[in-house]
């Protein structure tokens, strides 16, 4: 007689803090404004998990907000959960992104093609970009010739109306969030957010109308359209008939991660090796967070 097991059987997870569970856990995307706050609903993925026998072992923390309040603060900072670290040191997780932490943890990460897996009951940064996973092209110059702040302005045009939608759609809503507004407001007026210390430059680019209005803005939206297309990864692959693109995760720019977030495509990180014994230590410039040591992925 054999016991008959479900495929992840005993499995433990740990599910990032912007993703949805109906049980005392919570969900907050590391923010104390959505502290208390509930949908009627929890993740279709968790959900999934679960039923295919995973032991979901608790929340991790993430960048407040997904990265999406500030410019002067180190990658991995919450109000909630403070710095998280990485297993290397005191390593940061960098990006919003899978595969940026998947490579300072010295794990496979899998970013799946956007919208293959259910993307419901999860903390949006973006209903057009968000996707969930496991833990040299064309447009790239014209791409870098844009400000930091105008990258940003772009992959995150769409912010304040997923969460605009997400605050709607939860049940328990403690602090009565309706808008971006809302949430700015929240920010600067509570004490656990630590603002001014930490920024919001992010969401007032997210509010800024005046430049989302202007014909600059039109003009990266048209860039944007290109590099989901021809100019991007999938452009690359066909005019070229090959299968796969690698590139390094922690390459000079991460232009090569971004154009694959923008246009839906699938991402997988895989460890490659070590930074040698002499390797200087460098730390964040804005904060504690080592990037770089001897020993780090």
């Amino acid at each position: 007689m054999y016991l008959q097991t479900r495929p992840l059987h005993g499995v433990p997870f740990l599910l990032r803090d912007n993703i949805i569970t109906l049980d005392q856990m919570q969900g907050t995307a590391g923010s104390h404004a959505l502290l208390g706050a509930k949908p009627a609903y929890e993740s279709s993925v968790v959900r999934k998990l679960c039923e295919a026998g995973a032991i979901i072992l608790g929340k991790a923390a993430l960048t407040e907000w997904a990265i999406y309040r500030w410019d002067n603060s180190p990658t991995g900072w919450s109000s909630r959960g403070g710095q998280c670290t990485g297993p290397y040191l005191f390593s940061k997780y960098e990006g919003i992104r899978i595969c940026n932490p998947a490579g300072k943890g010295n794990v496979a990460g899998l970013k799946a093609t956007t919208g293959l897996v259910y993307r419901d009951g999860v903390i949006p940064a973006s209903n057009r970009l968000n996707t969930l996973g496991p833990f040299t092209l064309l447009a790239a110059e014209e791409w870098e010739s844009y400000s930091s702040r105008e990258q940003m302005a772009l992959t995150v045009s769409d912010f304040a109306s997923s969460l605009a939608a997400y605050f709607q759609s939860l049940d328990t809503n403690p602090n009565n969030l309706e808008s971006m507004q809302d949430l700015v407001a929240f920010t600067k007026a509570t004490a656990e957010e630590d603002y001014p210390r930490h920024n919001i430059t992010t969401f007032e680019i997210i509010l800024d109308k005046e430049f989302y209005n202007s014909e600059s803005f039109k003009e990266m939206e048209y860039l944007r359209e290109y590099v989901c297309g021809a100019g991007g990864i999938e452009g690359a692959l066909d005019r070229e008939k090959i299968d796969v693109l690698v590139v390094p995760t922690a390459a000079r720019t991460v232009t090569s991660v971004t154009f694959a977030s923008m246009g839906g495509s699938p991402l997988i990180a895989v460890p490659l090796g070590f930074y040698r014994p002499d390797t200087p230590i460098v730390k964040d410039k804005n904060g504690d967070p080592i990037t770089l040591a001897p020993g780090i992925p």
